[in-house]
């Protein structure tokens, strides 16, 4: 039950990719095309893990942070930022995700629990805002981001990945801490013999939707190029 975010996330969210893999490999169909997620569903199972798997992390990591407005890139169902805001009641913040059945399950959890005037759901693709396409007049008082699992999607395109942090670093101009948090591949030879069933799930769905996943070494190598200074890993 405790990792019932798993099995909403992979059965629920993407039980089309994974019905269809043969055919994607095959090319007879195309993730994104033909063939979709149920974007409700992977919000619903982000959310899970989040509650269940990451709350505390998130709450020691953000500790000292000391933000007034905080953006959430990829905010899924708005649970992450509820969390974060019912112990700061002075904080406002503002979530981005690209989904909307996702926005609209967020818009709904602020309004259940009275955030609706320190916190906002917004629909947009945050590559958008990294390439100017897009531009919130909200983005200019964010003092703090935080991204959560998103990064290795931004990432996904290798001509426009290292412009993806320089870019989010101008969307934000007085943000002075990102909080990234993600997925990484461990080192080939370091890898066990059977990884964990979800890991082999998570990195088969990438694949078929043609997401690579990286390794500490890439994320640390942009992190640099991009002029950000890890404080703590």
């Amino acid at each position: 039950h405790r990792m019932r975010g798993y099995f909403t996330w992979s059965v629920g969210g993407y039980h089309d990719v994974f019905r269809n893999a043969g055919a994607i490999i095959a090319g007879h169909e195309s993730f994104g095309d033909t063939v979709l997620r149920d974007e409700a569903m992977v919000a619903t199972g982000s959310g899970q893990n989040g509650a269940r798997l990451m709350a505390h992390i998130l709450d020691e990591a953000v500790e000292g942070l000391g933000f007034a407005h905080l953006a959430d890139l990829g905010s899924s169902d708005g649970s992450r930022l509820r969390q974060l805001l019912s112990r700061r009641p002075a904080a406002s913040a503002t979530g981005y995700d690209i989904s909307a059945p996702a926005t609209a399950l967020a818009r709904q959890g602020f309004a259940k629990e009275g955030l609706s005037g320190r916190a906002a759901a917004v629909e947009a693709n945050v590559l958008d805002l990294v390439d100017g396409r897009y531009r919130d007049s909200r983005a200019a008082d964010v003092d703090a981001v935080v991204s959560v699992f998103l990064l290795h999607d931004l990432l996904a395109d290798p001509g426009r990945r290292s412009r993806v942090l320089p870019g989010l670093r101008e969307s934000f101009p007085r943000a002075r801490t990102f909080l990234l948090a993600d997925t990484m591949l461990r080192p080939g030879p370091e890898e066990p013999e059977h990884l964990p069933v979800f890991a082999t799930g998570y990195e088969l769905a990438h694949a078929l939707m043609g997401v690579p996943l990286h390794t500490t070494d890439t994320y640390e190598e942009l992190f640099a190029a991009a002029g950000l200074r890890p404080k703590r890993v």
